[in-house]
């Protein structure tokens, strides 16, 4: 998944390292998304957020390498912001739901700073009690 598993030379154990580039939040986001060749939109809701990509779930079947576009509402900002994501992996959760992790591939700078304000703004929410 995320992990990606590294020997340790000393007593030959697989110990995991994080292959992450930014470090993510917990909050849940409603994301509007649409694949490329669709004209109807589905729902899908964050579990995390970071500036590189999302992880969340949804009741529609994507498949890893799948491009979408998606429109993610910042509520507490009152804005939304629009990136495009390709899925890296998907989990069956059951029941017509799935987790699936997505990477932003195409986020302007005008998007990326209000994503970046936004998850600077809840960690001094979150870390400090406040902004």
């Amino acid at each position: 998944m995320w992990f990606q598993k590294k020997k340790n030379p000393e007593d030959q154990i697989e110990i995991p390292f994080e292959r992450r580039k930014f470090e993510r939040i917990r909050n849940i986001l409603t994301i509007l998304a649409k694949r490329d060749e669709d004209f109807e939109s589905f729902k899908l809701f964050t579990d995390n957020v970071s500036e590189g990509g999302i992880r969340a779930v949804t009741q529609v079947k994507v498949e890893p390498g799948e491009c979408l576009q998606l429109n993610i509402l910042l509520h507490s900002i009152h804005t939304s912001l629009n990136a495009r994501g390709k899925v890296a992996w998907i989990n069956p959760l059951g029941r017509q739901q799935f987790e699936t992790g997505i990477e932003f591939i195409d986020l302007d700078a005008t998007n990326h700073r209000k994503l970046k304000e936004y998850i600077e703004r809840y960690r001094s929410v979150v870390t400090k009690g406040g902004p």
